[in-house]
C-alpha cells in the first residue's frame, strides 16, 4: 500500500519542534531528485524517500519527504536495514505511520549529528521512535 505523506504532516511536525535544531520547513515534495536537481543539490537515487538539506545562508535544516511511498520504496528501505543488522528493529517499520515517524526521525538525526552514519542515524531514530510510541500511548 502506498503511504501518502501528506496525511501525516501535522504530527511530523509536532515531532520536528520537539527537537532543538533550526528547521526551516517540513517539504513533502512529489520527487526528491527532481527537487535536489532544481536545488543544485546532488542526489543520485530515484527512489529516495527522505533527504535533510541546510541552507547555507540560514543555517537552517529543510526536511524533503516524498509525497507518496509506494509499498517497493518501503520494502527496499526495510530490507536495507535488515541487512545492515536491523533486523530485529525493522519490523515494526511494517506500520506506515511508524514507518514515517522512523523516516523523518532519521533525518532529524542527519541534523543533530551531521558526522553520523546511516547506520547511527537509524540506530538513533529507533530509540526516539519507542519513546515517541511511549508518549503517544500516555497521551491516550
Amino acid at each position: 500500500m502506498t503511504i501518502k505523506t501528506s496525511l501525516y504532516k501535522a504530527k511530523l511536525e509536532k515531532i520536528i519542534n520537539y527537537y532543538v535544531v533550526s528547521f526551516e520547513v517540513l517539504d513533502i515534495v512529489p520527487d526528491i531528485m527532481k527537487w535536489s536537481e532544481e536545488h543544485r543539490i546532488e542526489e543520485d537515487n530515484p527512489w529516495r524517500a527522505g533527504k535533510c538539506v541546510r541552507n547555507l545562508e540560514t543555517g537552517k535544516y529543510r526536511i524533503l519527504l516524498a509525497e507518496e511511498i509506494s509499498y517497493e520504496m518501503r520494502r527496499s528501505i526495510i530490507g536495507a536495514m535488515e541487512i545492515r543488522g536491523f533486523s530485529d528493529s525493522a519490523d515494526v517499520l511494517n506500520d506506515e505511520e511508524k514507518f514515517l515517524v522512523h523516516l523523518l526521525l532519521h533525518e532529524i538525526a542527519h541534523a543533530l549529528h551531521n558526522d553520523w552514519t546511516e547506520d547511527d542515524c537509524d540506530k538513533w531514530a529507533f530509540t526516539e521512535l519507542e519513546r515517541h510510541t511511549r508518549l503517544n500511548s500516555n497521551e491516550t
